[in-house]
């Protein structure tokens, strides 16, 4: 990023700062001149601005997927070699993104509003439609890479639009190597309230199909993202699943 000139004496270019190899973002450059009497420093703020990144490599990977009548939630993992010598939980150059948009018969992004994931998922009220359909072929735009995708529905089942086409786009998403769980809805007792034919019927796809309260929503989460078998981990939590037709 800074290319030295050691053959530079009087006056003229000591260093070039290239900053087509940083992020954007505030900077200070600090100088340091030593004499056989004494040493000086010197320091200069600068902000670095701009698109024009030609080598830079910036990927990302979506790691879940969580659609619903309701909301669903996108979580991605962004690699970006600008940051590279930058660790976070992901490893170097790596950081995490989260996107989440409501659903009935339109669309909202709520991806702000996103501090607690689990309050705004569990905590929304939405009403006036109930398209699984839409949700399900909205959020299938939106993945890049079906072998690393984490598709979870949560949902009662109940499709007030096109139930076939609801039950075949399962099956392509899951077909797709995508790795497709259905959470079922909660009644207010707290007991499951779902379609038990279109339950049985999506779990006859090789998808795990069960109810999961707000208190083990982030354990299931981080099973599906560390590769668990969610079948194991549901009855590990005494959690019973839908069996296939």
């Amino acid at each position: 990023m800074i290319t030295l000139n050691a053959k530079t004496t009087g006056s003229g270019t000591l260093a070039t700062l290239d900053t087509t190899l940083l992020a954007n973002g505030s900077y200070f450059i600090t100088l340091n001149a030593t004499t056989a009497s004494q040493s000086l420093t010197s320091g200069v703020d600068i902000v670095v601005q701009g698109d024009y990144k030609p080598g830079r490599v910036l990927t990302t990977v979506t790691d879940l997927e969580v659609p619903a009548p309701g909301p669903p939630i996108q979580i991605q993992r962004t690699y970006d070699s600008l940051v590279r010598g930058t660790s976070s939980d992901f490893g170097y150059g790596w950081s995490l993104g989260i996107k989440m948009q409501l659903v009935d018969t339109s669309i909202v992004d709520l991806t702000e509003q996103l501090a607690d994931p689990v309050e705004v998922l569990f905590g929304v009220q939405l009403g006036g439609g109930t398209d699984i359909n839409a949700a399900l072929a909205y959020c299938e735009k939106l993945i890049e890479n079906p072998a690393k995708t984490h598709l979870i529905l949560i949902t009662d089942l109940y499709e007030g639009g096109n139930a076939e086409q609801m039950l075949a786009r399962a099956a392509s998403i899951k077909q797709s190597g995508v790795n497709l769980i259905v959470l079922l809805a909660l009644s207010d007792s707290g007991h499951p309230a779902y379609d038990s034919q279109h339950a049985a019927r999506i779990a006859s796809l090789g998808c795990p199909v069960f109810a999961c309260t707000p208190d083990q929503f982030p354990a299931m989460m981080a099973a599906a993202l560390t590769g668990k078998d969610l079948q194991e981990w549901a009855a590990a939590e005494d959690i019973a699943l839908i069996r296939s037709l």
